[in-house]
Protein backbone atom coordinates (compact mmCIF):
# COMPACT_ATOMS: atom_id res chain seq x y z
CA UNK A 1 0.00 0.00 0.00
CA UNK A 2 1.52 3.17 -0.87
CA UNK A 3 -0.52 5.83 1.33
CA UNK A 4 -2.85 5.17 4.24
CA UNK A 5 -6.34 6.64 3.88
CA UNK A 6 -7.84 7.97 6.68
CA UNK A 7 -11.38 9.89 6.94
CA UNK A 8 -11.11 12.82 8.66
CA UNK A 9 -14.31 12.91 10.21
CA UNK A 10 -16.77 10.59 8.95
CA UNK A 11 -17.95 9.17 11.88
CA UNK A 12 -21.01 9.75 13.37
CA UNK A 13 -21.22 12.59 16.68
CA UNK A 14 -24.03 11.40 19.05
CA UNK A 15 -26.15 14.34 20.63
CA UNK A 16 -28.66 14.50 23.05
CA UNK A 17 -31.54 14.10 20.03
CA UNK A 18 -30.25 11.41 18.39
CA UNK A 19 -26.91 11.15 16.20
CA UNK A 20 -25.70 13.18 13.75
CA UNK A 21 -23.43 12.92 10.94
CA UNK A 22 -20.74 15.06 9.81
CA UNK A 23 -18.55 14.22 6.85
CA UNK A 24 -15.18 15.59 6.06
CA UNK A 25 -13.16 14.60 2.84
CA UNK A 26 -10.54 11.70 3.44
CA UNK A 27 -6.97 12.80 3.65
CA UNK A 28 -3.77 11.20 2.01
CA UNK A 29 -1.11 10.31 4.30
CA UNK A 30 2.25 8.30 3.53
CA UNK A 31 4.40 7.08 6.26
CA UNK A 32 8.25 7.32 6.39
CA UNK A 33 8.91 4.38 4.12
CA UNK A 34 6.06 5.88 1.58
CA UNK A 35 8.20 8.87 1.50
CA UNK A 36 11.54 6.65 1.09
CA UNK A 37 10.06 4.79 -2.03
CA UNK A 38 8.17 8.15 -3.10
CA UNK A 39 11.42 9.81 -3.37
CA UNK A 40 13.42 6.76 -5.02
CA UNK A 41 15.22 5.95 -1.74
CA UNK A 42 17.21 9.49 -2.19
CA UNK A 43 16.63 10.53 1.61
CA UNK A 44 16.84 7.51 4.22
CA UNK A 45 14.28 7.10 6.74
CA UNK A 46 17.23 7.76 9.29
CA UNK A 47 16.96 11.38 7.44
CA UNK A 48 13.46 11.65 7.97
CA UNK A 49 13.74 11.13 11.40
CA UNK A 50 16.42 13.44 12.20
CA UNK A 51 14.40 16.05 9.65
CA UNK A 52 11.73 16.05 12.03
CA UNK A 53 13.94 16.70 15.36
CA UNK A 54 15.26 19.56 13.54
CA UNK A 55 11.86 20.85 12.36
CA UNK A 56 13.39 20.45 8.71
CA UNK A 57 11.50 18.50 6.05
CA UNK A 58 7.93 18.50 4.75
CA UNK A 59 5.19 18.90 8.00
CA UNK A 60 3.83 15.83 9.78
CA UNK A 61 1.78 14.64 12.17
CA UNK A 62 1.99 11.54 14.79
CA UNK A 63 -1.19 9.55 15.55
CA UNK A 64 0.28 7.83 18.47
CA UNK A 65 3.76 6.48 17.61
CA UNK A 66 3.04 6.39 14.10
CA UNK A 67 4.82 9.07 12.03
CA UNK A 68 2.87 10.49 9.35
CA UNK A 69 2.93 12.78 6.26
CA UNK A 70 -0.09 14.73 4.40
CA UNK A 71 0.61 14.39 1.29
CA UNK A 72 -1.19 17.50 0.71
CA UNK A 73 1.48 19.15 2.80
CA UNK A 74 4.52 16.61 1.43
CA UNK A 75 3.66 17.83 -1.97
CA UNK A 76 3.74 21.73 -1.45
CA UNK A 77 7.49 21.08 0.66
CA UNK A 78 8.69 19.52 -2.67
CA UNK A 79 7.36 22.11 -4.76
CA UNK A 80 9.03 24.56 -2.56
CA UNK A 81 12.19 22.49 -3.01
CA UNK A 82 12.74 23.34 -6.86
CA UNK A 83 15.68 24.78 -8.40
CA UNK A 84 15.73 26.44 -11.27
CA UNK A 85 18.33 26.40 -14.43
CA UNK A 86 19.35 29.56 -13.01
CA UNK A 87 19.37 29.14 -9.45
CA UNK A 88 23.03 27.94 -9.41
CA UNK A 89 24.36 31.31 -11.18
CA UNK A 90 23.27 33.94 -8.10
CA UNK A 91 25.46 31.66 -5.92
CA UNK A 92 28.17 31.33 -8.10
CA UNK A 93 29.58 34.83 -7.68
CA UNK A 94 29.55 33.96 -3.55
Amino acid sequence: MDALEFAGVLAGLHSKRGTKKVAAAAKTYLRPNDLHERWEKSVTIGTLANWRSQGQGPAFVKFGTRVLYPLEQVEQWEVAQLRGVNDNKKDAGK
